[in-house]
């Protein structure tokens, strides 16, 4: 999913779990999007986009195998979201 939010709004969102949260380079956002998606990947999907770097939180729940990452901008106002269960 791809949004754009406020840094209030975000930080909302970011309360609900536990995140880890990690700065990557664009370039680690690209091979990102060539390893999450099997098959084709999404023309929406371009984190790629958010800048030198960007913000990723994670959290990771092996009890619903379930698992959540959030790429934002530094300003996070910007967001890419995948929820992936396996």
């Amino acid at each position: 999913m791809y949004f754009q939010t406020t840094p209030a709004e975000l930080n909302r969102i970011l309360t609900q779990r536990e995140y880890s949260k990690k700065i990557i380079s664009k370039q680690s956002a690209i091979e990102v999007k060539n390893i999450k998606y099997s098959g084709e990947i999404p023309k929406w999907w371009t984190p790629s986009l958010l800048g030198d770097s960007c913000v990723v939180y994670e959290n990771f729940d092996d009890n619903i195998k379930r698992a959540e990452l959030i790429y934002c901008s530094f300003d996070s106002t910007v967001v890419y979201y995948i929820d992936n269960r396996w």
